[in-house]
Formats: structure tokens, C-alpha cells, sequence
């Protein structure tokens, strides 16, 4: 068992933002259909 990856909060609060974004995104083309 080596080293396991470690996720840090920066890490963390970039997915955040980056699923934010994609989540805008959709709705938007749905309110486009």
C-alpha cells in the first residue's frame, strides 16, 4: 500500500467551481430548447 492521493481543499474548491460552471451551462441549453 503506497501513497494514497490526497485531495486538498484547494483541489476541492476548483471542482466546485468548475462543476458550477458546467451546471450554468446546462441550464442554460435548457432554457434555450
Amino acid at each position: 500500500m503506497g501513497t494514497q492521493e490526497v485531495i486538498t481543499e484547494t483541489q476541492i474548491k476548483q471542482r466546485l467551481l468548475d462543476l458550477e460552471e458546467q451546471n450554468r451551462k446546462l441550464q442554460q441549453e435548457l432554457l434555450e430548447e
